[in-house]
C-alpha cells in the first residue's frame, strides 16, 4: 500500500481513488496542489467536490449505471470538463476513470486521473493570437505592397514570379494572371533576361553579388514589345522556411529622367555650337 502511495505521489498528474459511491479514499500531492484542498480535507468527500455541481449529479449517475448494467459512459474513457478549485476558480481539465481490481468482493474501487489543461489552453490561445497578429501583419504588408507607387515583383530562386503589385501591372501592361508563375525574364529587354537568371544562379551557388542588394539600370519590355529604361533593385527576403529563397525586385521607370537628361545634353551641344 505504501508503495502504491509512493507511486501515486510521484505522478505529476493528479490522481484520486474513489469508492463505488464516488467517495474519495485517497489522492496524491498533485491533486492537492491543483485543487487547493489538503489530503485530509479531500478524504471522505464525494468526488463531486472538484467537478462542480453541474457535473456532480451526472458523475454519480454514470457510476451507478455502470455498477448496475456494466455500460461504461465514463469508465475507461477520457472526457473534458470544467473542474473547481477550493477557491471557486474554474479549472479546465481532462478526466479519465478506470476500475481497479481488488480482493474485496463487493467493494469496487475506481481511480480518476486528472490532467490540467489550463496551460495547454493558454498556449493554444497564445498561438491563435500570434497567428491572428501575423495574419494581420501579412494583410497590412500585402496592402502596402499592392498600393505602393513603385512597381514590385517577388520571385523565387528560379526567377519565377510569385507576387506582383498593381503598379507593376500598370507599367508593363500585363494582367496579374499573365505574370504569375512566369519567369521574370519576360519583362527584361535588351537581352538582359538570360543574364538575370545567370546572376541569380551564381548568387545562390557562390554568394557572389552581381544584382542582389544593388541598383542597376537596364532596358525593360512591356507586353506590347516596347522597351524603356528602368532602375532595378533586388533584395533577398528573409523567410520562415529555411529552404525557400525569395527575392523582391523594386522597379523605377527612368523614361522621364532619361528624357530630361537627353534634353539637357541637346541644349549643352547647342550652346557649345554658339
Amino acid at each position: 500500500e505504501r508503495l502504491l502511495e509512493g507511486i501515486l505521489d510521484a505522478s505529476l498528474d493528479p490522481v484520486f481513488q474513489i469508492s463505488q459511491h464516488g467517495i474519495i479514499q485517497t489522492c496524491n500531492s498533485a491533486a492537492t496542489n491543483l485543487f487547493g484542498w489538503s489530503r485530509d480535507q479531500f478524504l471522505g468527500q464525494n468526488i463531486s467536490v472538484i467537478v462542480g455541481s453541474e457535473h456532480a449529479e451526472n458523475h454519480d449517475q454514470y457510476l451507478r449505471n455502470y455498477m448496475e448494467t456494466g455500460v461504461a459512459k465514463i469508465i475507461g474513457k477520457r472526457r473534458h470538463l470544467m473542474a473547481r478549485h477550493k477557491s471557486g476558480k474554474v479549472i479546465d481539465i481532462e478526466l479519465s476513470v478506470v476500475e481497479v481490481e481488488t480482493d474485496a468482493g463487493d467493494d469496487r474501487l475506481f481511480c480518476g486521473f486528472v490532467r490540467d489543461l489550463s496551460l495547454q489552453r493558454q498556449q493554444e490561445e497564445e498561438i491563435r493570437s500570434t497567428s491572428a497578429n501575423l495574419k494581420q501583419q501579412e494583410n497590412l504588408m500585402a496592402a502596402a505592397v499592392e498600393l505602393s507607387f513603385d512597381p514590385l515583383f517577388q520571385i523565387n530562386e528560379h526567377g519565377i514570379i510569385q507576387m506582383v503589385n498593381k503598379a507593376a501591372l500598370n507599367l508593363f501592361g500585363y494582367t496579374r494572371e499573365e505574370l504569375m508563375g512566369k519567369n521574370i525574364s519576360m519583362i527584361c529587354g535588351g537581352g538582359h533576361g538570360a543574364l538575370h537568371d545567370t546572376y541569380l544562379r551564381r548568387y545562390l551557388t557562390t554568394g557572389e553579388i552581381r544584382v542582389i542588394g544593388k541598383n542597376r539600370e537596364l532596358m525593360a519590355r512591356r507586353k506590347d514589345g516596347s522597351e524603356f529604361p528602368i532602375s532595378l533593385g533586388v533584395v533577398e527576403v528573409d523567410t520562415m522556411d529555411g529552404d525557400a529563397r525569395l527575392f523582391t525586385g523594386y522597379v523605377h521607370d527612368l523614361t522621364e529622367q532619361k528624357q530630361r537628361e537627353e534634353t539637357i545634353r541637346v541644349r549643352e551641344r547647342l550652346l557649345e555650337g554658339i
